[in-house]
């Protein structure tokens, strides 16, 4: 018989014991939960966030932002919205983000109106986040402003261009699956076309980071029945591996580029195969120039005459996010030369996607300028005589409440398009659409940081590039400059603003640009009058240091008689006033 004392005893320890094996299986599943994250593998980062849920509830708040992360980046937005709204209703200020990300998926969803109350509330919470949670606040402040106005012209372009809807049409069953269907390439005067899906065809699958199986490409070939799916020699040259997509040829289908994701990579790459007199080649990865090591280098496009290369980057020297990058044919080494990220009209500090270059036209999707979703289409002028190039938005129905890329036309006939709207059959399917079913539409287009806006009424002719067009210049929204306590040192992030706006000015020669110095209410009125003069004037240095001209720059400074949130709510309310805001005229 065991003492009472004793089984007392016995039992701590084991409860002990068994606390402390918790504790250490939870940190170990949380590392493997954040490596997995860390290489996007979305699907089972989930899982294991979802079972650290359960095995540390007071840190349930980080876990189920994260798990709404994952299925955000999965492209499931309504698990997405779920895990958001959860970990909002935990404890908001361990995860201040969530409600912005909540609003998020709900406009991503078509959800406008709740979008809209979401994104307001979030706006108007500045003043209850503290210490480091202000910076992440302040980053999506700039995006929930952005966000509403997307959804107030989606809105209305929704409502006067629904008798459209029907011009843009979703294939059927074999092109499109339940899984991720994306990327058609056109080929033989629309006989053919190549495209990437994660279908699963087999019960042993590998699953990728989406939950489905590992990206492959696959062809399709049309008969009067509609299309049935075909061999194709050249993806069968690819052979097996992790994962293969977004295919690209030259005008002649003598040469293929694509993707290829290796796990053992840590990334993705571009390859090439070329046409023999044997069949295709074995797949060769392109030069150290497109695949810079330690960075992700897809979504290839390749030029007609094959001597430009258009691609998306994470590599540093961008913007932010990923990037569109440009390549050419270098005639000394006959192999592609150093790229170049596209300029600030096309980039942002979001994610640029899905090149293609048509008839003079780039085309791209993005999540950093005006969306009514998430992804959506945009197109520029790649001429280098044009003196202030912009970007243009594809109005309704080509962009839609969802994501939208990969355009693709066959002259000024017909085109396809990837997108995962309302009334698809499974995540991203393909689209098509006759160009002279589409009626003259409004494009307005705005980013979250310095391009300008415009107006320009868009025909179907207007497909292919003409100089003759005239736009109608709407004055931009400048984004502020913070600063630490008492500091006048400009961070990164503000000197990447900086860059932007000094490459706005160059383009605009005939601007006057105020630059307004501000300071919180931390010390006496003389020494913030003091301060926010010497925060202007190193905004101002740094854009004379890029070649911006006196003349072009004017300094206001008003201390803290101009508080952009309440001083009184501590760090938070003080941070957002510790700014330099900018406005500007145009002068003759």
């Amino acid at each position: 018989m065991i003492p009472r004392t004793l089984q007392s005893l016995l039992l701590i320890c084991t409860l002990l014991f068994s606390s402390k094996a918790l504790a250490q299986n939870a940190k170990q599943l949380k590392e493997r939960a954040e490596t997995a994250f860390k290489e996007e593998q979305y699907f089972e980062a989930a899982t294991m966030y979802e079972k650290l849920i359960q095995k540390d509830p007071e840190s349930a708040s980080e876990y189920l932002f994260k798990c709404g992360e994952c299925h955000r980046k999965s492209l499931n937005y309504v698990k997405a919205r779920d895990y958001f709204f959860k970990a909002y209703k935990k404890n908001y200020k361990d995860t201040p983000q969530s409600l912005f990300y909540y609003a998020l998926m709900q406009k991503n969803l078509g959800i406008f109106d709740k979008a809209l109350n979401s994104f307001e509330k979030y706006i108007n919470d500045s003043t209850s986040f503290k210490d480091t949670k202000v910076k992440e606040y302040k980053y999506t402040l700039g995006r929930a402003i952005v966000e509403k106005d997307g959804i107030v012209l989606a809105q209305k372009d929704f409502k006067e261009k629904a008798h459209q809807e029907d011009k843009i049409r979703r294939l059927g069953k074999p092109v499109n699956s339940k899984y991720n269907d994306y990327a058609a390439f056109a080929m033989y005067n629309d006989y053919k076309i190549m495209l990437t899906s994660s279908r699963i065809n087999s019960d042993d699958a590998q699953l990728g980071r989406y939950g489905e199986a590992m990206d492959r490409n696959y062809a399709f070939q049309g008969t009067t029945n509609g299309w049935r799916e075909i061999s194709e020699t050249a993806l069968s040259s690819i052979g097996e591996g992790d994962a293969y997509g977004t295919v690209s040829f030259n005008k002649d289908i003598t040469e293929m580029y694509f993707t290829a994701c290796f796990i053992e990579f840590e990334g993705c790459g571009i390859f090439k195969v070329s046409k023999t007199e044997n069949g295709w080649s074995e797949p060769a990865m392109v030069n150290k120039n497109i695949n810079k090591p330690g960075s992700d280098n897809k979504q290839p496009f390749l030029t007609e005459n094959a001597d430009t290369l258009y691609f998306v980057s994470n590599r540093k020297g961008g913007f932010g996010g990923y990037d569109i990058w440009k390549s050419v044919i270098d005639p000394n080494t006959n192999d592609w030369a150093e790229p170049i990220c596209l300029g600030g009209h096309i980039n942002t500090t979001e994610d640029e996607m899905a090149p293609s270059f048509i008839s003079g036209l780039l085309y791209f999707s993005s999540n950093g300028h005006l969306t009514y979703g998430g992804q959506d289409i945009y197109y520029t002028y790649m001429d280098d005589s044009i003196e202030n190039p912009q970007s243009y938005h594809l109005s309704y129905p080509f962009n839609s409440e969802g994501d939208d890329m990969y355009i693709s036309l066959l002259g000024n006939k017909k085109g396809y398009l990837s997108s995962k709207r309302k009334g698809g059959l499974g995540n991203f399917d393909i689209y098509t659409f006759n160009i002279s079913d589409i009626e003259p539409f409004n494009i307005k287009r705005e980013t979250m940081s310095i391009i300008a806006s415009h107006t320009k009424i868009l025909k179907p002719s207007d497909l292919t590039p003409s100089k003759k067009d005239k736009l109608v210049k709407v004055p931009p929204k400048f984004m502020n400059v913070y600063f630490d306590t008492n500091s006048t040192v400009l961070n990164a992030q503000s000197k990447n603003l900086l860059n932007e706006i000094t490459e706005f000015i160059a383009n605009n020669p005939n601007i006057k640009m105020t630059i307004t110095g501000h300071a919180d209410n931390t010390g006496s009125k003389a020494y913030n009058v003091k301060l926010s003069e010497k925060r202007a004037k190193s905004v101002a240095e740094f854009l004379s240091s890029n070649g911006v001209s006196s003349k072009n720059l004017n300094i206001e400074f008003f201390g803290d008689e101009k508080p952009d949130a309440e001083n009184e709510a501590e760090e938070s309310g003080r941070e957002l006033n510790r700014r330099v805001e900018f406005s500007y005229k145009f002068i003759d």
